[in-house]
């Protein structure tokens, strides 16, 4: 099917409907609404769609198909620790790259006429308060500050696994040593990138400083030619660590499983 025309996003319960498309065929005088059901759209090559009942058309005017719809127009989206730095958003980008576009969609016309709103201000006896752009500006850099203080988090267990394998095997086991490290950089450039690309102005720079000194060390560590040298530079890089997650905010924990360490 071609696709040729592009319907507003819309809310469908707790998850986004994806764009409606209409069919090829110009004679034709259905509009379809797919929805799209995949848990994560990073790895999503196509919209997996799922068409919901015609009963369920949410007063749209649309005609819709039934096609192994779930059976409420919902999809399972990914949480929101990692959300600044795991788009594509909405499934598809439609709305832009960066997690500001994806706030802002809530504070536009497409969310104010969605059912999901409807339901909301039936609910709650009165109309939903329209997000503002400095609001949805604000929500977007705590969400950037979750995601930077998850990656810091995951860098602080894996450095002090390292330091654990140091202290009870010195130079053994060095490629899983070493493997560690390379790990934690991955997050401490993930966790520099969601604060640098911010809106407005980066996040705390002084934060950014500290993330890079920790990387820098960390690079040091692997090529470290000695247990205690190698050591020395996780350390190094721990300390640095510890003090840019603590300026990010304070009581912000997580649930660390063993299971984060090599993955």
């Amino acid at each position: 099917m071609a696709l040729q025309k592009r319907w507003p996003a819309r809310m469908a319960g707790a998850g986004i409907v994806a764009l409606a498309l209409l069919s090829a065929t110009p004679a034709a005088a259905q509009d379809w609404v797919p929805y799209d059901q995949a848990p994560r759209g990073a790895h999503v090559v196509s919209p997996e769609v799922r068409e919901m009942p015609e009963a369920a058309t949410m007063s749209t005017g649309l005609t819709v198909l039934t096609m192994n719809a779930l059976g409420n127009g919902t999809f399972s989206v990914p949480p929101l620790i990692e959300a600044a730095d795991t788009g594509p958003f909405f499934h598809n980008n439609s709305f832009g790259p960066r997690i500001e576009d994806a706030v802002n969609f809530y504070g536009g016309i497409f969310f104010d006429i969605s059912p999901a709103v409807a339901a909301l201000n039936q609910r709650f006896g009165a109309p939903l308060e329209t997000l503002n752009a400095e609001q949805a500006i604000k929500i977007a850099r705590f969400l950037r500050v979750l995601n930077a203080v998850f990656n810091a988090s995951l860098t602080i267990q894996r450095l002090e696994a390292v330091r654990t394998l140091i202290g009870q095997f010195q130079n053994g086991f060095v490629p899983i040593q070493q493997k560690l490290v390379e790990l934690a950089i991955v997050e401490i450039d993930d966790a520099v990138a969601v604060l640098q690309d911010a809106s407005i102005t980066p996040i705390q720079t002084d934060v950014q400083a500290d993330f890079t000194a920790a990387k820098a060390e960390a690079q040091l560590a692997l090529s470290a030619a000695t247990h205690t040298a190698r050591n020395q530079r996780v350390s190094n890089a721990l300390t640095r660590m510890k003090a840019g997650r603590g300026r990010l905010g304070t009581n912000i924990n997580f649930l660390m499983g063993q299971g984060n360490l090599m993955f």
